[in-house]
């Protein structure tokens, strides 16, 4: 396994010094501008009793922007990262004023996986059946207005998927404040697995490096967010965050495994909750009461007791992601994929009665 060296330990350290300082300036902005959180707003999972300021992803944004644009290497990539990402904190930071329409935040994360495909983030996977690298592109079509020349098909159609999925994943998965600790555990993990598998990428480096600023901006936000909560991290900050981790865990592949493997519960609970609302008639992106948390919940157990619980299987299978050989991490994600599956069924029914 590397280990983590100076090139990213100092700009963590500093990015979450300035996301540690900006917060509690955010908060403040937030309260003025009647961006909180209210309780008696119509949601169905609400769990605070009074108003908590929301906005959360300025200051994990804007930490991120001074420091990639201080170490990371400046270029399209890195462009169309802070580009998109900063869309999402724009229209989820306006989604904390106004609550705006749900088409219209899908259709910003949509807007926001083009403009990653735009500035050259591509994805494919090592062949989880033997040699070799699934590249997704029997179909190209020359663009040549985009990074690459050229739109690849499927492979440009399941990028847009998987960033808009994992945006989604995070927004639900910040319900009892979770996310924001979960978080800083994937980009850690991300980190660790870009510098130990591929390390002689120069990418790979820089990827190691986005996400080692990630972990410090949003760990900065733990202290706020841990209940009894003083800000939520809003629309803003959970897209932002599944903005991230979907594009750092595809540049120069090797880390989506990883990826699936630290967020089991979150995506797992995701997919779910997704389909039983379509299945039932609903659209997947209404809110509803029904997420894995909420059954904890009713199942006597606190929140911090239910933040722990995600914080500690989120590290556990942390290691497992950068320690485990493939054909292990394959494995385990089926395993994983069949006992939260179960535990998640149990819970629903044990409640329903």
């Amino acid at each position: 396994m590397h280990i983590f060296t100076t090139d990213q330990i100092v700009p963590f350290i500093i990015s979450f010094l300035i996301s540690l300082s900006f917060t509690p300036i955010i908060r403040s902005l937030a309260i003025r501008f009647s961006l909180v959180d209210m309780p008696a707003r119509p949601h169905p999972a609400v769990l605070h009793s009074t108003p908590i300021p929301r906005a959360g992803g300025v200051a994990m944004y804007l930490s991120f922007l001074i420091c990639a644009l201080l170490f990371a290497r400046f270029d399209a990539l890195l462009i169309g990262i802070l580009l998109g990402g900063g869309l999402n904190v724009f229209v989820g930071t306006l989604d904390d004023k106004y609550d705006i329409s749900p088409y219209i935040r899908l259709g910003t994360q949509i807007v926001s996986a083009i403009i990653a495909i735009i500035a050259g983030v591509s994805i494919f996977t090592t062949n989880p059946f033997g040699q070799g690298i699934w590249y997704f592109d029997q179909i190209k079509l020359a663009f040549p207005y985009i990074a690459g020349g050229e739109i690849v098909i499927p492979a440009d159609i399941i990028l847009i998927f998987w960033i808009v999925w994992l945006m989604n994943t995070a927004n639900w998965t910040k319900g009892v404040s979770q996310l924001p600790g979960v978080a800083v555990i994937a980009f850690l993990t991300i980190t660790g697995v870009a510098l130990t598998y591929q390390s002689g990428n120069p990418y790979q480096l820089q990827t190691a490096l986005l996400s080692a600023i990630s972990a410090g901006a949003v760990l900065a936000f733990v202290p706020f967010n841990f209940p009894p909560e003083k800000m939520f991290p809003g629309f803003g900050a959970s897209t932002w965050i599944g903005f991230n981790l979907a594009v750092f865990s595809v540049l120069s592949g090797g880390k989506v495994i990883a990826l699936l493997i630290v967020l089991a519960i979150p995506i797992i609970d995701a997919l779910l909750v997704g389909c039983k609302r379509i299945l039932t008639g609903h659209n997947p992106f209404i809110h509803d009461r029904e997420h894995l948390y909420h059954f904890l919940l009713d199942s006597g157990f606190s929140k911090r007791q239910i933040i722990y619980f995600y914080w500690i299987t989120a590290a556990i299978f942390g290691f497992a992601a950068v320690a485990f050989s493939r054909p292990v991490k394959y494995f385990t994600i089926l395993l994983l994929t069949i006992i939260i599956s179960v535990f998640f069924v149990f819970l629903y029914y044990k409640n329903k009665k």
